[in-house]
């Protein structure tokens, strides 16, 4: 068996995957790992730049892009290492980050779960480390206004934490732990399946830790605010996270907040064509419409 199995699902980011495996091939690790790449039918040539850069990796061409979970259920299924990480193809790993993951792991014997310090292109901290997401949390998502409503995350991010979840650009699990809790829930398409997994290493009595000493640059971590599909996508995924782990009363609460989030939203992209002086898209009325009435199911 080896050390490390690092899994690598791919849709069309082609120029950011090649950047990816450059730096895990830059920065290896001093024990056995591989590399899986899991392509979820890329249509910008992806796969003939990992098969002709990158021959050593093991690749995984999807028929249709099964989502991010499926993806990675089927690299875990592939894989051979004791120690499963999920990496983002916009990432880069640094010097001593993958050794000093499993270090991490193989030191506390109560880690089921791990995250590490994650960058921002500048330099600057992008928070990873948080709480399980709150309504308020979920309301300044949803009306994309989580960068400057920055709500339950951890504020030191300079010491080790055990927080309720890492977030999945980079995640690092044992995979007796997957196998003792299942891999990723493939109800979530994009979004939370991270929140579940980590909640779920967490009821199983296993520890998620934060580990601000070694880290990576991670090219997203934005907003979800400009695209609609994204956002839609973000909403069913946190209400079934919430119809999972949460109360009756607590998921009803969601949706309320949810309803009127997305009315904000309506009322801004209406003010927005107002002031530019075209009238908002028939579309986009029937966007809202129809996610409300899907929220409120």
């Amino acid at each position: 068996m080896l050390d490390l199995s690092i899994i690598i699902v791919n849709w069309n980011t082609k120029k950011l995957l090649k950047n990816c495996i450059t730096s895990i091939y830059r920065y290896p690790p001093d024990f056995s790992y591989e590399v899986i790449v899991v392509d979820n039918a890329s249509t910008d040539s992806s796969k003939n730049m990992v098969k002709e850069h990158f021959p050593e990796v093991k690749l995984i061409q999807n028929p249709s892009n099964l989502g991010f979970a499926s993806a990675n259920n089927l690299g875990v299924e592939s894989s051979q290492g004791r120690n499963i990480l999920f990496l983002n193809s916009d990432t880069l790993v640094h010097l001593g980050t993958l050794a000093g993951a499993v270090k991490f792991m193989a030191s506390h014997p109560e880690a089921g779960i791990m995250g590490c310090k994650t960058l921002n292109v500048d330099g600057t901290l992008q928070p990873t480390a948080y709480g399980f997401p709150s309504i308020i949390r979920m309301f300044s998502f949803v009306i994309g206004m989580n960068r400057i409503l920055k709500l339950s995350r951890f504020k030191d991010l300079s010491k080790i934490r055990t927080p309720g979840y890492i977030q999945g650009s980079f995640l690092l699990v044992r995979k007796n732990v997957l196998e003792e809790v299942g891999k990723f829930d493939d109800k979530f398409f994009m979004y939370s399946e991270d929140i579940d997994l980590c909640h779920r290493v967490k009821l199983a009595g296993w520890k998620a830790y934060y580990y601000p000493e070694i880290n990576i640059t991670h090219f997203g971590g934005g907003s979800i605010k400009d695209s609609k599909q994204a956002l839609e996508s973000f909403i069913r995924s946190i209400i079934y996270l919430y119809r999972k782990h949460r109360s009756f009363g607590e998921l009803k609460l969601l949706k309320i907040a949810i309803v009127f989030a997305l009315i904000f939203r309506a009322l801004i992209d209406f003010l927005s064509s107002f002031i530019r002086l075209r009238p908002i898209k028939k579309e986009t009325i029937h966007f809202y419409r129809s996610l409300i009435s899907t929220t409120m199911k």
